[in-house]
């Protein structure tokens, strides 16, 4: 894949043609292997030196199954935007926004493409958005640990037990071509992947009190 954010587009532009096939064995995503090349290209610049203290000794990927023995995508307490546990990567932007569309829960599983519980074999598909066009993004569920004890580096489980942050974090990470990608951006974006509505953002400091609150 070339490793910009046009070819990233590209790569899930041609996956949306494939029929993926069923199986009950766990499904390995060959196009975001779990490997560095999924954490940072080879850029060299100021993200990607903070990012290589967080992912230079990152060997490890481990599914949710081979953490626990019944990993649950909503948690024990359903849907809630308190899932969320955000780990190394600044990707707060991102993670507010999915959180506030947790408010309404049947929205958040119309990203998650409606699935209802934990698939066996870690397969999920998510629905992202650019410019108005819709894209099925397909993840398996390895994630990056720091060691074989299935320490999260990223985004991790909630204390409730709920998995659907960490995926939705690794499919946007595809998305965006890498988690490198996601170090830091706007909410505004964010709400415009995760439901393809228009969105804007406004400057606290161009109005007044009244004007904030009116």
């Amino acid at each position: 894949m070339e490793q910009t954010c046009d070819g990233s587009l590209n790569r899930l532009r041609t996956e949306a043609k494939l029929e993926w096939p069923e199986t009950s064995s766990a499904f390995d995503d060959m196009s975001f292997p779990a490997d560095k090349t999924s954490l940072m290209w080879s850029f060299a610049g100021k993200t990607q030196r903070k990012m290589e203290r967080h992912y230079n000794n990152i060997n490890h990927w481990m599914r949710p199954s081979e953490i626990e023995s019944s990993p649950n995508l909503w948690g024990t307490k359903g849907i809630r935007p308190a899932a969320i546990v955000q780990g190394k990567l600044d990707d707060c932007w991102f993670l507010a926004a999915i959180s506030g569309i947790a408010e309404w829960p049947d929205r958040l599983q119309k990203i998650f493409n409606g699935v209802q519980s934990y698939p066996s074999n870690g397969q999920f598909q998510l629905n992202f958005f650019s410019q108005g066009e819709k894209f099925p993004v397909t993840i398996d569920d390895k994630l990056p640990v720091r060691n074989t004890g299935g320490s999260l580096i990223n985004t991790g489980r909630s204390t409730n037990g709920a998995w659907w942050g960490p995926l939705a974090e690794k499919a946007a990470a595809k998305f965006y071509g890498r988690y490198e990608n996601m170090y830091w951006g706007f909410q505004c974006e964010a709400f415009h992947v995760l439901t393809g509505m228009p969105t804007t953002y406004q400057f606290h400091s161009s109005f007044s009190v009244d004007q904030l609150w009116e």
